[in-house]
């Protein structure tokens, strides 16, 4: 018998427990409506905001969320991105939900009669919807450059008939005082006339766009009503019961117009009895998309307040289970052993063993990588290992990811590390450039690594590490030459210390690997090609 917090079969996949905030969400919005919440215009409609950021798995928390509903509930999907490129939002969307729910309607409805009937009613309550919303935006032309468009060329009182950066004048007509003062009294009367007749039809057109909503809304409601329709002792005519959820994602993706175009025309056209609609949406880039639209001095917040009844943020994945989570999608999660990985890091879970996702975590937090940004390194970073893989070549984890986020970040600074390593002398060379890297990061951040042997954790004391330190002395490594290695390993006592005497142990172990005769170039000495064609 499964146990009672068991993860159904479509949330197994869930690695950043997103499971028990959807069970929470579900009970919140049972409960919302139950308890018959009423929105400021006395409909039973409900407008929830899902807020993350790119990345954080919003998408992969509706699709399972959708499953959840699905048991007791219509639930209609709709993909904003995968509609970007219609120029009306409203078309789109009303075109898209008028199909899903006829479609509902024909599987689920009371009769085949009733079903066509009302079928009948919703697409043509629609198309007037649609035909009255362009005609609001046609009187418009009447206020655009009428001289423009009546004359073909501009009319300016006063003018010479030059202007500035023209080169020929020889088509533009000259006009006296007194002729430029007849066209502008016969235009005066021309726009007056047409504006005296649009004004005539405007209460006409807008009783006519409110009449069209009106039935509109009328009509959804009334199949929203069949679709979820209760006996007097509350039991369920149809297998679903109401509320019908809309869910509208990929949101980030699209242009700021169309989503918030969209979102205002879910509010203001859509508000019917037993309709909930869950938005996916990045908070802070809604933000800037209502600020470039309505200006910087925009108050989103009251905006968001009116729009949405209420906002609610996808829990911030612990970054180990982000790290652990991602290595195992790019096929990681055995990467030391598979694609000779150098690890770093002693795994603060376990201190036996060395750790990609301990290491990958700590530059992700070193740099304040977000989700998206994580998941570039990590596609860029599987690329590299294989890539050395197929030529025989180790990857050390730590400086490898490292530069690539200053290759996709910060180029100059990838190319003076390319270029000038002799000038890298300590920590302090380069500490400027990655904290402007990492201006939202943890610069303090230090690394646990063996202090014997990279790459093997037991029967070793430990040390710690900035990681600074440790990319200094990666590309202090860069400049040695073969010989340089071999005679270094003949001197004695060794003079270098730390993670140097670490690397130099490791190019030693290398080129001894290749052959005194074959490695005519340090090991490392293609890195930074590699990762600028990977990342």
């Amino acid at each position: 018998m499964a146990e009672q917090n068991e993860k159904p079969d479509h949330w197994k996949d869930d690695k950043l427990d997103r499971y028990e905030q959807a069970k929470l969400l579900k009970g919140f919005l049972d409960q919302q409506y139950k308890s018959v919440f009423r929105s400021e215009d006395g409909t039973t409609s409900f407008v929830l905001n899902l807020d993350a950021e790119w990345g954080y798995g919003k998408s992969f928390f509706l699709n399972r969320f959708a499953d959840d509903l699905k048991s007791e509930h219509i639930v209609l999907r709709y993909n904003a991105w995968a509609n970007d490129y219609a120029k009306d939002p409203l078309l789109s969307f009303i075109s898209q939900i008028t199909v899903e729910l006829s479609e509902q309607l024909e599987a689920n409805g009371p009769s085949a009669e009733d079903n066509k009937i009302r079928k009948r009613k919703l697409v043509d309550s629609a198309l007037r919807v649609i035909k009255s919303a362009g005609k609001a935006a046609a009187p418009k032309l009447l206020t655009a450059g009428v001289s423009t468009l009546i004359l073909g060329f501009p009319i300016l009182a006063g003018s010479s008939g030059e202007s500035e950066g023209s080169d020929d004048q020889s088509q533009i007509p000259t006009f006296s005082t007194k002729d430029q003062e007849n066209v502008t009294k016969t235009i005066g009367a021309s726009v007056e006339a047409a504006l005296a007749s649009v004004e005539s039809d405007l209460f006409e057109e807008e009783n006519s766009r409110r009449a069209a909503v009106e039935s509109f809304r009328a009509s959804l409601a009334d199949i929203i009503c069949v679709l979820t329709e209760q006996t007097e002792s509350g039991e369920q005519t149809n297998s679903k019961k109401a509320p019908i959820y809309i869910l509208i994602d990929e949101l980030d993706r699209c242009r700021p117009d169309f989503t918030i175009e969209l979102i205002e025309c879910v509010k203001h056209l859509f508000s019917v009895n037993g309709l909930y609609f869950i938005f996916a949406t990045d908070g802070g880039q809604l933000q800037a998309a209502l600020n470039g639209i309505y200006g910087e001095n925009f108050d989103s917040e009251i905006y968001f307040n009116r729009i949405f009844n209420k906002e609610i943020g996808l829990n911030i994945p612990n970054q180990r289970k982000l790290s652990d989570s991602l290595i195992d999608e790019y096929g990681l999660s055995n990467a030391g052993n598979e694609y000779d990985i150098i690890l770093y890091a002693i795994d603060s879970l376990n201190s036996e063993i060395l750790s990609l996702s301990e290491d990958f975590t700590l530059v992700s937090d070193f740099f304040g990588l977000d989700l998206r940004s994580q998941k570039q390194l990590l596609s860029a970073f599987q690329t590299l290992v294989l890539a050395r893989k197929s030529m025989g070549l180790k990857t050390h984890s730590i400086p490898a990811l490292c530069l690539i986020v200053a290759w996709q970040r910060k180029k100059l600074f990838f190319r003076r590390l390319k270029t000038s390593p002799q000038a890298i002398r300590s920590a302090q060379d380069i500490e400027a450039d990655l904290k402007s890297i990492s201006s939202s990061g943890k610069c303090d951040i230090t690394v646990t690594i063996p202090a014997k042997d990279l790459g093997n954790p037991h029967h070793c004391s430990q040390s710690k590490e900035a990681l600074p330190g440790l990319l200094t002395s990666f590309v202090k490594m860069y400049t040695y030459k073969p010989a340089d290695l071999l005679a270094k390993q003949q001197n004695a006592p060794r003079r270098e210390s730390g993670t140097e005497a670490l690397y130099i142990g490791h190019l030693r172990r290398e080129v001894h690997a290749a052959g005194v005769d074959g490695a005519t170039r340090n090991p490392l000495a293609n890195y930074f090609d590699h990762i600028s064609m990977v990342s």
